[in-house]
């Protein structure tokens, strides 16, 4: 996962969620296609072996489109992502093994 120069654009660069342009994790906020601001907190998986990507609103759950338009963000077409409560995380690990299934515990 690499992180666009139009994504980081929308990146939070100060106070606590802050990071530095290029940084492998990162917190961002832009205008979603449903018109909400959608806040995205990512990260490339270099320190953890897995990619992931959570996204919220203020006022809601993301909604299909809006996690979809997330998803695509930060990567291609071919790559499955599994939809987890509010949040998007990718099935596939940093160092290119694919996982079939992500299991999470049941509540």
């Amino acid at each position: 996962m690499k992180f666009s120069p139009k994504l980081e654009e929308h990146r939070l660069r100060k106070g606590a969620y802050g990071s530095c342009p290029g940084a492998p994790y990162g917190v961002f906020e832009l205008q979603g296609p449903c018109g909400e601001r959608l806040l995205i907190v990512a990260d490339d998986g270099r320190d953890s072996s897995w990619e992931h990507v959570s996204v919220s609103t203020k006022r809601r759950i993301p909604n299909w489109q809006e996690m979809c338009f997330v998803k695509d963000l930060f990567w291609a077409p071919e790559v499955c992502v599994v939809v987890h409560a509010a949040a998007i995380s990718t099935t596939a690990s940093s160092d290119g093994n694919r996982r079939d299934t992500v299991r999470y515990p049941s509540r």
